[in-house]
Formats: structure tokens, sequence, C-alpha cells
């Protein structure tokens, strides 16, 4: 009878971690820090729960991301002295060839995917008008290359010119 409800107690503390693993989620990632642009500062504060190999009714899987966090704004420009962005259990369910944008914040993107959850830094694009001048460019210095030039012919040596012998 002893052994019996130590082996109950045993399974049913089994049976506890394993149901409080998958409350917490497969992985959690912590993700906070502060990031500058020209005349504003944000600084965040995020944490994914993300659950891995969930199965659907089809029997394929997916991903499930639960976000919770915030982003902090600091911007006089538009008039935020500060601001506060707040995600509370925000779900997101995608495939594991899939990665979705859990947050935006100025260029800033939080990024989800199989292999776990990141911050995407800024890329600089150019306006449409500057690459055209530099097409225009480039295409201005093809043409330079291309135009036929003279080479450049011996000179004769007048020896007998006046401004040479010296005289006036």
């Amino acid at each position: 009878m002893r052994k019996m409800f130590w082996f109950t107690a045993f399974l049913l503390g089994v049976a506890l971690l394993a149901l409080c693993g998958a409350a917490w989620g497969d992985s959690i990632e912590n993700l906070s820090g502060t990031k500058h642009a020209p005349g504003t500062v944000y600084i965040y504060s995020f944490q994914v729960d993300e659950f891995t190999g969930l199965l659907n009714p089809d029997g394929s899987t997916y991903i499930e991301d639960i976000l919770n966090g915030s982003v902090l704004t600091r911007a006089a420009s538009f008039g935020c002295k500060p601001c506060t962005t707040t995600y509370v259990n925000d779900i997101f369910q995608f495939l594991p060839t899939e990665s979705v944008i859990l947050a935006q914040f100025g260029n800033w993107d939080l990024i989800g995917s199989a292999s776990g959850v990141a911050l995407r830094d800024p890329v600089a694009t150019p306006e449409p008008m500057t690459l055209v001048l530099l097409f225009a460019g480039a295409l201005w210095l093809w043409a330079l290359a291309l135009k036929p030039r003279e080479k450049p012919q011996a000179r004769a040596y007048l020896g007998h010119h006046a401004f040479r012998k010296g005289a006036q």
C-alpha cells in the first residue's frame, strides 16, 4: 500500500511538471533594450512565450507565439513626451516555414519564426529620386567612357620660333 502511494505521488508530480511546462511554453524569449533614431528614443521590453510543434486537426504543425511587453517612445517632434505602447497576450499562429512581425516601432520589427524571436534593425533605403540620380550619373560616366578619343599627336618643335631664340 505504501509503495502504491509513492508511485501515485510520483506520477502526479510528473504530470504536474508536464502541465506547468506546457503552460509556460516551449521557450520564453526576453528582449529589452534601447534604440535611438534621429530625434527619437525607443525603450522596449518584450516577453514572448513560444509553443512549437502544435498540431492542427488536419495533422499539420504550427507555432504559437504569445507577446507581452511595452515600448516607451520619447520623441518631442510628434508630441510623445513619453508615449507607451503595451502588448498584452497578443497571440500569433504561423507555420514553421513562416516568419511573422510580432511588433513594430520606429523602423524596427520584432520577428517571430521557428528559430525564435529576433529584433530586426532598420535597413536604410534611399528615396526613389536618389536612385534615379545615381542611375543617370552612371549612364553619363558610361557615355564618357565610350566617347572616342583622339590620340595625342607629337608636336613639331619649331626651333626657329622668335620667342625661343630670345628675339623681341
